[in-house]
């Protein structure tokens, strides 16, 4: 006897299930076309809710309640040509409304930016305390910063070139390629402040002169005791500028700071540039040890393998600079510079751009 009552209270709880999915499934739908019950059957298995049989009239139900397929407005309106244009009308207003309004925005975040504070000592969160350098386009200063009292020096434009892009932009390239480099004979760049108005950048304070300001100085003791760690830091500091893909163009006496210990910084990279991807080194090996290996015994061939436009005399000029053997090789710096005063580096003539009237 209870075999017979559980089955028909779980067809009921089924079929109850069924009709509330129905219902639910088919609110806000219009009606289908008339009632087909092999429709409805598809209908409830796709839905998952058919299992085995079921009374007609919920197939019926579920065939009715199934949504039918509509036209958006947008296509109806599409069809009609007088409709179409207003579509592009009004298209057109709210992507001009969308410009429009990104560009108040954008706008209205610069005028909300706070103004960077300048005095006659102060320029943003830094006191000015020294005047360092001043060269053609720009001043080197030693200033102090608000918050930690730590001493930096700042190089700033001249008032008359603070609106001048070219000058802007070799501010800030020089200032961008000192913060890619990091080596303890370059000087360290922190901060860089693209201001409109007071453009300038931070770096490390490095209480000393440079290397020109000693040489007129006159310094002879000083030079005597110290040239061999200048040269030493100044080409270690050169060989990582070169090793991370960069030359300095501008390397020169003024621009070796070097204090009292010897210790050097190389500075000012306004025009330092990406070592172009061409070339080769003259030698070449898969670990450490077999590049040290060829440096030491393997014979070097002319630059003129590899670059048919390099000259015969440079060629030549580049093997003796890497003899192996040292009286093969320039005695010093000053008798390697007067062997490639005359020499021509390439066959075909450099072309002079046209100076800018």
């Amino acid at each position: 006897m209870m075999g017979p009552k559980v089955r028909r209270t779980t067809i009921w709880r089924r079929e109850l299930a069924i009709f509330l999915a129905i219902i639910v499934w088919g609110v806000g739908t219009s009606s289908a076309p008339a009632a087909d019950p092999a429709r409805g059957v598809e209908i409830l298995e796709r839905a998952g809710l058919y299992a085995g049989p079921v009374p007609v009239h919920f197939i019926v139900i579920a065939q009715i309640a199934q949504p039918k397929a509509k036209d958006s407005w947008l296509r109806k309106a599409w069809r009609s040509p007088s409709k179409r244009l207003w579509i592009f009308v009004v298209g057109g207003v709210i992507v001009l409304s969308v410009v429009v309004g990104g560009w108040y925005l954008v706008e209205a975040n610069k005028k909300k930016r706070p103004k960077l504070q300048v005095t006659e000592s102060q320029i943003g969160p830094y006191r000015l305390q020294n005047l360092l350098a001043t060269g053609h386009t720009s001043q080197v200063w030693e200033v102090v910063e608000l918050s930690s009292h730590l001493h930096y020096a700042m190089k700033l434009l001249l008032p008359e070139n603070v609106y001048n892009p070219v000058h802007r932009q070799l501010l800030f390239h020089e200032a961008e390629v000192g913060r890619i480099l990091a080596h303890p004979n370059i000087i360290k760049i922190r901060t860089v402040m693209k201001d409109p108005e007071h453009p300038f950048f931070i770096m490390e304070f490095f209480p000393s002169g440079s290397l020109k300001l000693r040489i007129m100085r006159k310094e002879k003791a000083f030079i005597q005791e110290k040239v061999h760690d200048i040269f030493k830091q100044t080409m270690t500091g050169l060989a990582y500028m070169h090793a991370s893909g960069w030359v300095h163009r501008d390397i020169k006496p003024e621009n070796i700071l070097c204090n009292s210990a010897g210790e050097v910084r190389i500075i000012d990279f306004a025009i330092s540039q990406r070592i172009p991807n061409t070339g080769r080194p003259p030698f070449r090996g898969g670990s450490p040890e077999a590049l040290l290996n060829k440096h030491l015994f393997e014979k070097p061939v002319s630059p003129e393998v590899y670059n048919p436009d390099v000259t015969k005399e440079f060629g030549e000029f580049i093997l003796r600079m890497l003899a192996k053997r040292r009286e093969e090789r320039p005695n010093n710096f000053h008798e390697a510079l007067m062997q490639f005063r005359n020499i021509k580096v390439f066959k075909t003539p450099a072309v002079k751009k046209e100076e800018s009237k």
